[in-house]
C-alpha cells in the first residue's frame, strides 16, 4: 500500500497545467521562450538546485508580458519571439546561467525548482563546437564551399570531426531533425565558424568555410528556425539581431534601441541560398550485424562525460547537454539497440519514433526510463561510433 498527498498531488497537477498553458501561449503568440518574474536562474555549484540567496530574475520592460494561468492567477515575465536574440554582458554577469534556464526551459520543473515558470520552444537544442565527434553521410553544403581532401561534401562523412565542422554538422542536423529554436554560447563555439570580419574577407579571396552570420538571416527566413546567442566579443552578431539583452551582475536589460548609435555594418551574405530541410536520411547497415542481439550493454554518466557502450559500438553525448540523467541515458541505450538490429530501409526519424513510442509503452510505470526527446534520439543516432570494423551508414550506402 502507498500513501499518497492528495493535497501535493494535486498542486503538482495544477502546476503543471499551469506550465501548459504558458507553453500553449507561446505557440500562439509566436514565442520560442518565457522566463517569469522572481524565477530564481543561478544553481548551486555542482548541483541543479537554486542557489541561496540568487538575484531573481526581472524582466526588462521591453519584453514583459502577463499571462493569466488560472481564474484568479496572473504571471508577468520576459518573453522572447521569433528572430534572433542576442544576450551579451561582461563575464559572470549572468548572460550564460539565463541560456542554461532557456535550454532547461524544454522540460517542466517542479515546485521549488526556481524555474517552474521558465518554458521554451520544446525543440530546442544547444549547438556546440564538438571536435572529434562522427559526422555520417551529411550535405554540408549550406556552410562549407569545399573541405580539403573530400571529393564531395553534398555527401560528407569523418571520423572525427574539426570544430567548425562539427559545429557545421550539429546545426544542419538539427534543423533537419525539426529544431525551431537554436541556442548558441560563443564560449563553445569555433570561432572560423561563428565569423569573418570584413578585413578577413578581404585578405582572404578562397574560403572554404561560409560562416554562421551569413546564415544566421536566412535560417529565420527560408527555415523558420529562431537563434538565441550568448555573445561577449563578437560584436557582428549586434547587427543581424532583432533583440539585445544586456545582463549586468544578473540584471536584465533591454538595449536593441541603443544599437542605432553604433556603427554596426553586415558583413556580406552568401549569394547562393542554402538547402535546409532534406530528403529523410534512410538507415542502412552491414548484414553482419542486422538482426543480432547485444552481448553486452553499458551506460556511463560522470560529471564530465556521458557515453553508451553496445557492443563494439560507442555513443559519446557529453555535449548533448539537453540529455541530463542517468534515466534518459539507459532510455536512449534501449533506443539505440533496437534502432540497430532493425532490417528494414526506411527514414531513422520513423524508425527512431516507432521505437521509442514502443518502449516508453512498455515501460510505462516501471520507473526504468525518463523521457527524452524524439530530436535527442536523432541526435544520439548521428552520434554512433564503430569502435571495430562494424561500420554505421547513416544515408545512401551501396554494398
Amino acid at each position: 500500500y502507498v500513501s499518497i498527498d492528495q493535497q501535493q498531488l494535486n498542486m503538482r497537477i495544477e502546476l503543471y497545467r499551469q506550465q501548459m498553458i504558458l507553453r500553449e501561449y507561446l505557440r500562439i503568440n509566436g514565442g520560442v521562450c518565457f522566463v517569469a518574474d522572481g524565477s530564481i536562474l543561478p544553481r548551486e555549484n555542482g548541483t541543479d538546485k537554486p542557489m541561496e540567496k540568487a538575484i531573481p530574475f526581472i524582466s526588462p520592460e521591453e519584453f514583459r508580458v502577463s499571462i493569466k494561468i488560472s481564474e484568479d492567477k496572473e504571471i508577468s515575465g520576459m518573453l522572447l519571439k521569433k528572430g534572433i536574440t542576442v544576450i551579451t554582458g561582461s563575464g559572470y554577469s549572468g548572460k550564460s546561467t539565463l541560456m542554461r534556464a532557456i535550454e532547461a526551459g524544454i522540460y517542466n520543473h517542479i515546485q521549488g525548482d526556481g524555474r517552474e515558470y521558465v518554458v521554451s520552444e520544446q525543440n530546442a537544442i544547444e549547438v556546440y563546437a564538438e571536435e572529434g565527434r562522427p559526422v555520417s553521410n551529411l550535405n554540408m553544403e549550406p556552410f562549407f564551399r569545399f573541405i580539403p581532401g573530400k571529393e564531395q561534401i553534398s555527401n560528407f562523412s569523418t571520423e572525427y570531426a574539426s570544430g567548425s565542422v562539427s559545429q557545421a554538422a550539429n546545426v544542419i542536423e538539427a534543423v533537419q531533425s525539426g529544431s525551431k529554436l537554436l541556442l548558441v554560447d560563443e564560449d563553445k563555439s569555433a570561432t572560423n565558424f561563428m565569423v569573418r570580419d570584413e578585413n578577413m574577407r578581404q585578405l582572404i579571396k578562397v574560403e572554404s568555410i561560409i560562416p554562421f552570420t551569413d546564415r544566421i538571416k536566412e535560417l529565420v527566413e527560408k527555415a523558420d528556425v529562431s537563434t538565441i546567442l550568448v555573445i561577449g566579443s563578437l560584436s557582428e552578431y549586434l547587427a543581424y539581431a532583432d533583440d539585445v539583452i544586456l545582463m549586468e551582475d544578473f540584471k536584465a536589460s533591454c538595449i536593441t534601441k541603443k544599437l542605432s548609435e553604433l556603427s554596426l555594418p553586415q558583413t556580406r551574405n552568401s549569394d547562393i541560398l542554402a538547402v535546409w530541410k532534406e530528403e529523410d536520411r534512410v538507415f542502412k547497415m552491414t548484414k553482419k550485424r542486422q538482426g543480432q542481439e547485444f552481448l553486452y550493454f553499458k551506460s556511463v554518466i560522470t560529471d564530465r562525460a556521458r557515453k553508451i557502450y553496445l557492443d563494439e559500438f560507442l555513443i559519446d553525448l557529453t555535449y548533448l547537454t539537453s540529455v541530463e540523467s542517468s534515466e534518459q541515458l539507459a532510455l536512449i541505450a534501449k533506443v539505440v539497440s533496437e534502432f540497430l538490429c532493425v532490417e528494414e530501409e526506411s527514414s531513422t526519424e520513423e524508425i527512431a519514433e516507432r521505437i521509442l513510442n514502443k518502449i516508453l509503452l512498455e515501460q510505462r510505470g516501471m520507473g526504468f526510463v525518463s523521457e527524452v526527446r524524439k530530436i535527442d534520439i536523432i541526435s544520439c543516432l548521428n552520434r554512433i561510433r564503430a569502435r571495430g570494423e562494424q561500420r554505421i551508414i547513416v544515408g545512401d550506402y551501396e554494398e
